[in-house]
Formats: structure tokens, sequence, C-alpha cells
């Protein structure tokens, strides 16, 4: 699935996933209303030679990474980890948040901007915005 086909899927969806996300407060049940919007299957374990990983969600050919209510640079190391010891040529690191404040956003951004060449896209999800950014 592409990037832009994520973040289709989010915009096109914006009424219902905020209807939703407005109603749940943990990571579980969020994952399984962006699972059920995206079309992803959630929670796939995989082994590595030295232990088993959890991606949040798998959308055909991308992992994603889901973060709920936390600090702009956290799951940075699981979308690397995705990449480096699962194979996954493409991941996207999603934070879903109450509110998407300036200040977050740019912290966000940088953090993307420091592993750009890695083909790891970013999604923030401003909840009681009802916005969707991408990067």
């Amino acid at each position: 699935m592409k990037f832009e086909e994520i973040v289709a899927k989010l915009r096109n969806n914006s009424d219902r996933l905020f209807q939703f996300l407005r109603r749940v407060n943990n990571e579980a049940d969020v994952l399984v209303v962006l699972a059920d919007v995206l079309g992803c299957r959630r929670e796939i374990s995989y082994k590595t030679d030295f232990s088993e990983m959890r991606v949040d969600l798998v959308c055909e050919d991308v992992a994603v990474e889901v973060e709920v209510d936390k600090r702009p640079y956290d799951g940075f190391h699981q979308v690397l980890a995705y990449k480096a010891l699962l194979d996954f040529e493409k991941v996207v690191i999603m934070h879903v948040v109450r509110y998407a404040y300036g200040e977050y956003v740019e912290a966000f951004k940088k953090m993307l901007n420091v592993i750009r060449g890695e083909n790891v896209r970013g999604v923030i999800i401003s909840v009681e915005d009802g916005e969707v950014f991408a990067f």
C-alpha cells in the first residue's frame, strides 16, 4: 500500500475515524479503529534470530508503528527496527494525540528529517482538531 493511500483512507473516513478516536483512550482500542479504517492487519508478530517483535499495523507491504498520546520522539526506534531487523522497505510512524500543537509537530518533523533517507513517513492524527498531518 502506498503512503498516499494510507493518508487518503484516513482523510476520506475522517468522520467515522474521529468519532471512534474521541471515545477510546488506549492504544489497543486505537489499533482496532485504525486497522478497520485502513484495512490493515494489527499486532502481527515476527520472529527474529534473537527475539519476537510485534508490528502494530501491517498494511500490505507497509509496517506502521502507532503511538498514542506519547512524546514526539517515541516510536522512532521501532520503525528503524522494522526496517533493519524485519526487512520492511516501507514504514510509517503514526502518532495519535488529543491535540497536535505547533512544537509537537515541529519536533516530530525534526525526528523524521534525521532518518529521511530510510523511506520512513510520518502521520500525526490530532483527534480533537480533526486533523491528519502527513509528512
